[in-house]
């Protein structure tokens, strides 16, 4: 579980879009990792994070990440801080169950840490760029059985450059 932090800059992300139907997110922050095995079987976990991130560079106060797990599901509620406005509060909750079955009595672990809000969208537009750029790879694209969302990712690209994050 990770704490509250003094340095803003002190997070790095990770997103790995694997073969069939799994992805793996990993959220380090001061040091410390917390992995996400995500499945492609209850949600879209790739277009959850480009459209909560596409809400955050168009200037929204907050925005949610829903990931699931067989069996888990994660919640990220990223909300802009009123009192400092360049930084994110991040709260994670796992769940024991997926979506949409989970209760709040299913909650087993919940994680908090603050983040500058441009450095998330550099951080986590990297990784959307490598995913991008990777299904111009015959093999890469052929080993998974997924389509990339071209026109989400392309509208998260343009929100990033009219907005100036």
């Amino acid at each position: 579980s990770f704490t509250s932090m003094t340095r803003p800059h002190d997070v790095d992300f990770s997103f790995h879009l694997w073969p069939h139907g799994w992805s793996t997110a990993i959220l380090w922050v001061d040091g410390k990792s917390t992995e996400f095995h995500l499945t492609h079987v209850f949600n879209a976990p790739l277009e959850s994070l480009i459209e909560s991130t596409t809400r955050l560079a168009n200037g929204e106060s907050s925005s949610t990440i829903e990931w699931s797990d067989e069996p888990g599901t994660y919640i990220l509620k990223l909300n802009v801080m009123k009192s400092e406005r360049h930084l994110l509060s991040v709260d994670i909750a796992e769940y024991s169950r997926e979506l949409p079955l989970h209760t709040p009595n299913d909650l087993t672990k919940t994680t908090s840490f603050f983040v500058s809000c441009d450095y998330w969208l550099h951080i986590v537009g990297a990784e959307l760029r490598k995913i991008a750029h990777s299904f111009g790879h015959r093999h890469y694209r052929e080993s998974r059985d997924y389509v990339f969302p071209r026109n989400l990712y392309d509208t998260f690209e343009r929100a990033l450059q009219q907005n100036g994050a």
